[in-house]
């Protein structure tokens, strides 16, 4: 991994799309910025990038329209959160294993059943944290329709 986490710093987050899954989960570092600190944005979007990048301090340098570019840099951080559309996870994902950065990977993990399996069976080869962000099942529409 690029840093194990401490209880004496923030963890390290970037942020491959910015858009409005990213900011909701980031309302958690913006109401605790002692666990966990923005360190890098990418996305396509000028106006949502740079946004985000004016609302956490980060410097220009750390502000990313593609992902490649942030895999180049070698930024240190702990984790990247992938919160792209649906069709680009499976290429960030892997890269993101391959520099040794833990996940928090919107669902779906992949279009496909081979991409979920092999990004799953990639983490595991390589030491790599996978969590799935797949909160909207706590919401109340879909307990409602588990009831029905």
């Amino acid at each position: 991994m690029k840093n194990e986490p401490t209880v004496s710093r923030p963890v390290r987050i970037v942020v491959i799309g910015a858009g409005n899954r990213a900011n909701k989960y980031l309302e958690y570092a913006r109401r605790y910025p002692d666990r966990l600190q923005p360190v890098a944005v990418v996305d396509v979007n000028d106006l949502r990038r740079h946004a985000f990048a004016r609302d956490f301090g980060l410097p220009a340098c750390r502000s990313y329209a593609h992902y490649d570019d942030f895999f180049a840099d070698g930024v240190e951080a702990d984790m990247v959160l992938i919160s792209t559309p649906e069709n680009v996870h499976f290429d960030p994902a892997v890269k993101a294993i391959d520099a040794g950065y833990h996940i928090l990977l919107e669902k779906p993990v992949g279009l496909t059943s081979a991409e979920a399996e092999e990004i799953s069976r990639y983490c595991a080869e390589k030491g790599v944290k996978l969590g799935v962000g797949f909160v909207m099942r706590f919401h109340e529409f879909h307990r409602q329709m588990k009831k029905i």
